[in-house]
């Protein structure tokens, strides 16, 4: 028996290994486009699969059962409008629950890319995806009567790990045979197998680091001419190995054989070597600069900033119009070369085609991941950005090009998304750039273009933008309703804009989200009460785009609203107690201000005693402004809590705080005591703080010729210590005395 234990547990031991060595967690990418919806699945490599139908949905199973799946950020990008919600089965499949009268569609980009769309279109019976799934089809282990109860709980081993034996598969047979093999040797593989891996990697940075090493000789015997710019993210991976190469290498140099012994008067001095974002590196040996040249044809490069023209900026010419059909399978031809090597000219062709069609993370993944750097890279790399609505990371081609005449300044602004700080900005070409793309391009920028106008106050080019899309023969009713609406808002024409927004929310489309923030936020304005409903909406809304700053400006929004409507209170409850909101720590500072502000000025007596209690008792939850710090200690001394009205008072400033240092004395003064006044204003100059310390002096004056008035009785509370508990307690107290007072004067009557 011990003896079984131990076997037992050692087996147990390598198969949870194996499996946990075997997990793939998989990013699930979505993307949302006129009529259907997109999930991208990128296995690590190829897999087979099946997709077919549930009562409520789809259901997509892998061969493997070992995938899994990250699904956080699936709808940060799309709507819940076909796919309602996407469930990792936690046995390899995906679950997705899909409404009624939306069929999918699947299908392999290339081996491992799995596309997934749900489209707008009853499902068709004679679809191979709209069969239901077998129980587990494809993935049962045939298991003979021979077998024994431990063998079926016995994981096989991967036959894809490195010295890892595999059993050879055989048809109705157990996969891993039932034997108790020796521990030590189970133990033993377990070891080489992770020792194995070490030696790899060990051997891996050798590799590198001998390599720098005869390229740092190299270039300090003038063999070489290093760049030692940065590498784009997207061209190649940045190194696993140290920043500093040795100076000394034991590795024999090729090139130091193969040339002849030079002198150093010889060697020209090596020219400025430029980055380009082509080709990020740059090999010229001694010879070519002999010979005032480089060895090899040049390829193609591209100035910096430069004023590009023609095809490389038209994107008209990147494909051919969608109504005339997808051509995947057309570019997708010659991918591969002599030997299965990637084409970089037909990769090029692919990722600009996939730009073409506003694919921008399909074509910056045929950038990525077919590891050969192409012609004009970095230029197709920024033009998918832009589609995505991604920020655009240097090299930036069109960078400094607004002034240019040519589609280069078009892309320039809709690279940086702003105008340039110059003013040297060509609208004309801007716009007839705009003008000259094709009817799906010009509906897919057409509303970003036309914002950046309108939030940089170019009403008249906005408009202008409007009416060519307005000429094309489709409309996309929701984004031209929302672009008029923001130009109404600029235009201040707030009712207008109001109307048309509260339009696009009750239609709950795609857009729906920011036309609800645009609406409360031209409704907060204008001075008009956002309804509670508003609120309610903004706050679940906010939910569903997690992780987006679609929910931090919602959030805010509903913030906003309930400070307007005088429920500052519930806000900074929220505020003070909650780490989960999500909102950048500025604006909760500045909200949590604003709303302390409004209940010291106009708020409930009870509910703003709480407040400053909670304030006080938690002093690091927020940065509070010296305004709303300051108007707080006014409203405390007018209820003559004075140490908490100090203790706010010295927060928001003290004496530098001249708003509140006179709002204080006034107070003082009111209450009969013109000592405390005085001393506040002892080191306050100008001509208010002269006038209330007048009046401070003469009250004092008065209260000394008089005969001395018996001690003035004080609130009961006032006799407790003086502490942010008494102060909160203070408000419960009072609010249950109203309430006696009030039940007395009922029976009194």
């Amino acid at each position: 028996m011990p003896f079984f234990r131990a076997a037992t547990g050692a087996l147990g031991a390598l198969c949870f290994s194996i499996s946990a060595l075997r997990a793939e967690t998989i990013d699930v990418k979505s993307g949302e486009h006129a009529d259907f919806s997109r999930l991208v699945i990128q296995f690590a490599q190829p897999t087979n699969w099946t997709l077919g139908r549930t009562q409520t949905g789809y259901e997509f199973r892998p061969a493997r059962a070992e995938v899994r799946y990250r699904l956080d950020s699936i709808f940060t990008l799309i709507p819940k409008k076909r796919i309602k919600s996407v469930e990792d089965l936690k046995d390899g499949s995906l679950f997705l629950t899909v409404p009624e009268n939306f069929s999918a569609d699947a299908f392999e980009i290339r081996a491992g890319r799995v596309v997934i769309d749900i489209k707008d279109e009853a499902p068709r019976q004679n679809s191979v995806f709209e069969r239901p799934l077998a129980s587990q089809e494809s993935r049962e282990i045939v298991v003979t009567p021979q077998e024994t109860p431990v063998a079926e709980k016995k994981a096989p081993i991967p036959a894809d790990l490195i010295d890892l034996p595999a059993p050879k598969p055989q048809i109705a047979a157990p996969l891993f045979p039932v034997t108790f093999a020796d521990p030590e040797e189970d133990d033993a593989a377990a070891e080489q197998a992770q020792q194995d891996l070490f030696d790899l990697q060990t051997r891996t940075l050798e590799t590198e680091q001998q390599v720098i090493a005869s390229l740092s000789r190299a270039v300090s015997q003038g063999l070489l001419s290093a760049d030692t710019t940065p590498v784009p993210s997207f061209n190649l991976p940045a190194p696993s190995s140290p920043a500093a190469a040795p100076a000394t290498s034991t590795q024999p140099n090729a090139a130091e054989d193969a040339m002849p012994p030079q002198t150093p008067q010889a060697v020209p001095p090596a020219p400025e070597v430029k980055r380009t974002p082509e080709n990020h590196i740059r090999l010229e040996t001694a010879i070519d600069r002999a010979r005032g040249g480089r060895g090899q044809s040049p390829a193609p490069q591209m100035a910096e900033h430069a004023c590009l023209d023609g095809d490389i900026v038209n994107i008209a010419t990147w494909g051919e119009p969608p109504e005339e059909g997808l051509m995947f399978a057309t570019y997708r031809n010659g991918l591969t070369q002599e030997f299965d090597t990637p084409n970089p000219e037909q990769v090029a062709a692919l990722a600009k085609y996939y730009a073409y069609l506003t694919f921008g993370a399909e074509a910056r993944a045929a950038l990525r991941d077919f590891g050969v750097i192409v012609e004009d890279m970095a230029l197709i790399d920024t033009v998918a950005a832009i589609m995505d609505g991604d920020p655009v990371t240097d090299p930036n081609p069109f960078a400094d090009s607004y002034a240019c005449d040519s589609a280069s300044a078009l892309w320039a602004l809709l690279a940086s998304d702003r105008f340039p700080r110059d003013a040297n900005r060509n609208d004309t070409a801007i716009l007839d750039a705009f003008s000259a793309l094709p009817s799906h391009l010009r509906w897919h920028i057409g509303p970003r273009l036309a914002e950046i106008y309108v939030k940089n106050g170019a009403l008249p080019q906005a408009d202008r933008i409007k009416n060519v899309l307005n000429r094309g023969e489709e409309r996309a009713v929701e984004a031209m309703d929302l672009l008029d609406a923001r130009i109404d808002l600029a235009d201040q024409n707030a009712n207008d804009a109001i109307a048309r927004l509260e339009t696009i929310v009750a239609e709950d489309g795609t857009l729906a989200a920011e036309a609800l923030a645009d609406l409360m936020a031209a409704q907060l304005a204008s001075g008009i009460p956002v309804s509670p409903q508003r609120i309610v909406d903004a706050q679940s809304m906010a939910r569903t785009y997690t992780g987006t700053p679609m929910a931090q400006t919602l959030n805010t929004r509903a913030f906003q609203a309930m400070i307007a409507a005088g429920d500052g209170a519930a806000v900074l409850t929220q505020l003070l107690t909650k780490d989960d909101i999500e909102m950048a720590p500025a604006t909760k500072d500045e909200l949590a201000s604003d709303a302390l502000k409004t209940l010291a000025e106009n708020g409930d007596t009870q509910e703003f005693l709480k407040a400053t209690g909670q304030i006080s008792r938690t002093p690091e939850a927020r940065r509070f402004s010296q305004d709303a710090l300051g108007a707080a200690a006014v409203q405390l001394a007018r209820l003559e809590f004075d140490a908490a009205a100090r203790s706010f008072y010295q927060k928001s400033g003290g004496s530098a705080n001249r708003v509140a240092t006179l709002a204080m004395s006034q107070t003082y003064i009111d209450r009969d005591e013109p000592a405390q006044a005085l001393g506040l204003l002892a080191t306050l100059a100008g001509d208010d703080a002269d006038q209330l310390r007048t009046l401070a002096q003469a009250l004092l004056d008065q209260q000394a010729a008089q005969v001395a008035p018996p001690p003035r009785a004080q609130p009961t509370l006032l006799a407790l210590p003086d502490s942010p508990v008494t102060v909160e307690v203070a408000g419960t107290l009072l609010e249950q005395a109203e309430s006696w007072r009030d039940k007395a004067l009922s029976a009194l009557e």
